[in-house]
Order: structure tokens, then sequence, then C-alpha cells
């Protein structure tokens, strides 16, 4: 979306923080921006202070959590502004406490703001935006936490984010085909007023009462995070560049490393598995590809004999292991498995050919 001027966005928590930073970015750059918030006194302050440096906004108080509000609202900022571009799903919140400790009401507001109101917010704003014919945007902020573990005492955080981060993942693959692009924001420690939104919870949700927003505090962190600002104009730039994944903090890349590498390790022990072996699950140990002789590829496949290395013993034999040649065979072309599986197993564009040989070796 590289045509920005004088398009139109609708930004959710626009009060103050990173909600408040893309705005800034937004408008700057000569966008319009419908300006919504729960915290109605501190809106209009920014929107008052934004609109003394040239900024065409406009507010209205939202509460995300509630459907309703969340469509009227669309119906304002097409009303106001006669269209709608750009949809910055940005409100947050968190209640901090173990998992069982936390109220089922805690769990409620938690998942209501940071992923039930995203749902809302596409239901409202996406056939608008579709029915506009123009290039447009979809943005969610989640977190690092949708993507790794925070720690003790963020699960209602954790999941929540996590859900934003996936619904933004499928959402990227429903608008593929259209000029509509889509974002999720990750960022690290942000110098926001998260700590305050205990201060701001509907009554439908009961109170958090001394709760903070996590067991760990993390007030200091935030107070040495980035700039709200710094955050609004990367949020601008990934709409520009159409960047899916926008991160705060490239020194996380770590984190995600590091779950990689414990997921890996949950492949490889499924991989070797005796009951997966056994069952012949594709991808398993009972059919891996290998370098042969000639530099060709092969299957090592399993096959049972009376004696076999120590620790293979099974039910039905020791378990080894043979590299079977195969033949050439054209990309695309329908490979099937013979012998043991059902014709179900198949598989595609592969140079090689699954042989499931359970004879003894020749002599």
């Amino acid at each position: 979306m590289r045509d920005i001027e004088g398009k139109v966005a609708f930004i959710t928590g626009a009060a103050s923080g990173m909600g408040l930073g893309m705005t800034k970015a937004f408008t700057k750059a000569g966008m319009k921006v419908m300006m919504a918030d729960i915290d109605e006194k501190r809106l209009q302050a920014a929107a008052a202070d934004l609109k003394a440096r040239g900024a065409d906004v406009d507010t209205l108080r939202c509460d995300i959590t509630i459907e309703d509000s969340v469509f009227a609202a669309a119906a304002a900022t097409v009303k106001r502004f006669g269209t709608v571009h750009v949809l910055c799903n940005n409100a947050g919140v968190s209640v901090g406490g173990l998992s069982e400790e936390l109220s089922q009401k805690d769990w409620d507001w938690v998942v209501a703001v940071n992923q039930t109101a995203i749902v809302y917010a596409m239901r409202a704003f996406l056939p608008l935006m579709k029915a506009n014919g123009e290039s447009g945007h979809v943005m969610s902020t989640a977190s690092m936490a949708g993507l790794v573990n925070a720690g003790a005492g963020w699960g209602a955080y954790n999941a929540s984010k996590h859900a934003a981060v996936a619904m933004m993942e499928v959402l990227y693959s429903e608008l593929k085909d259209t000029p509509i692009g889509v974002s999720v924001l990750c960022p690290g420690a942000v110098n926001t007023n998260i700590l305050e939104a205990a201060t701001h919870r509907p009554d439908h949700f009961g109170k958090s009462d001394d709760r903070p927003i996590a067991l760990n505090p993390i007030g200091e962190t935030l107070q040495q995070g980035l700039d709200p600002d710094v955050v609004g104009e990367l949020v601008l730039d990934a709409i520009r560049e159409n960047q899916f994944y926008i991160f705060t903090d490239p020194r996380m890349e770590r984190q995600i490393e590091r779950l990689f590498d414990r997921i890996k390790l949950g492949f490889a022990w499924a991989r070797k598995n005796e009951h997966l072996i056994a069952a012949n699950q594709p991808g398993g140990r009972s059919c891996r590809r290998v370098r042969i002789a000639g530099g060709r590829q092969g299957l090592r496949t399993p096959f049972r004999s009376p004696a076999g290395p120590p620790g293979t013993q099974t039910a039905s034999g020791p378990l080894r292991w043979k590299a079977q040649r195969a033949p050439r065979i054209p990309p695309g072309t329908a490979l099937s498995r013979v012998g043991t599986p059902p014709p179900a197993h198949t598989v595609r564009g592969s140079s090689t050919s699954a042989v499931w040989d359970r004879s003894p070796p020749r002599a």
C-alpha cells in the first residue's frame, strides 16, 4: 500500500502508547485517522493536541469487548470520512497470575480485548474495506508473547496474543489475492501505559483488585522500552512495504531460534518413536531419504530379521535398515508406496520411490 496520502485509518487504543504513535505517524504522512479508545478523557486530550498541529483526526469512545460498539465505530468512521482503508487492532490488556489462580472473568477480559475484539473488527471493517475496491491494510498488535513463552503468570496474555498472531496468519492467506495487506506487530518492551489498563476494565468483567499485569515487576522495563512513536513509524513502513511480521527488537530473534530448537527436538523424538515406526507413519525413520552410491537419492526402509543391533528389538523382530536405489522420476509424478501402507499414502514431486521391504537381507 504505497499510496497512503488521504487514506483513512481506524485505530484502537489510540489515546496513548503505540496507538497514539501510529496516529502521529499516519497523520504526518497525510492520512486521516479515527481514534478509538475506552479512555475518553485521554482520547480527547490527545486528539486536541494533534488537531492543533493540523492533523485530520476524529474520536469516538469504543468498548471493543462489545460487538455492537465495534460495528457502530465502523459506521461512524465511514460517516465521518466516507470510507476506511486501514484497520489497526491495537488495544491490549493483561492480568498477571498463575493459570489456575486467575478468575474466569480475568481470562474473559484479557481474551475479549486481545483476541475477540479482533474478530469483531474484522467482521465490521473488512466488508467495508473490500467494498471500496482500493488498496488497504489490516494490522493487529500481538506481542513477542504471541510467539514465545513470556513466563509464569502470563498465561491469559500469552494465549490471547498467540491467537492474534494465528488470526493474522490466516487472514494473510485469505487476502493474499486482494489489494488488502496484512501485518502483525510483535513488539518487545515499549514504553506504554499498559500498567494502567485495569483502570478502565468494564464492570461486567469484574475488577482486577490489586493484581498486577504480570507476576514479575516490569514497570522499569517498560519505562526503559522503545518510544511508542518509533513503533508508529515502524508500522507505517510495514504498511507501505506490505511487511507481515513487525518486530521492534531484533535481539529477540534468539528466543525464536530457541523455540524452534525445542520444536525440532519434538520432531526428532517423534521420528524415532517405536509406535510411529511400527505404524509406517510417513516422515518417520521408516521412510527416510538418504544418499546412496553415485550421489543418487534413495530411501532408508525397514526390514526385520532374526538378529540386529542392540536396542532395536520389537515384537516382530529386530529392526534393520537398507538403502533402496530409486529410479529417476520426473518431478510431479505421483509415486505410490507399495506393501504395508494403504493406497491413500501417496507422495508427489519426489525423485525417489518408496518401497516397503520387510524381506530379510540377501546373504
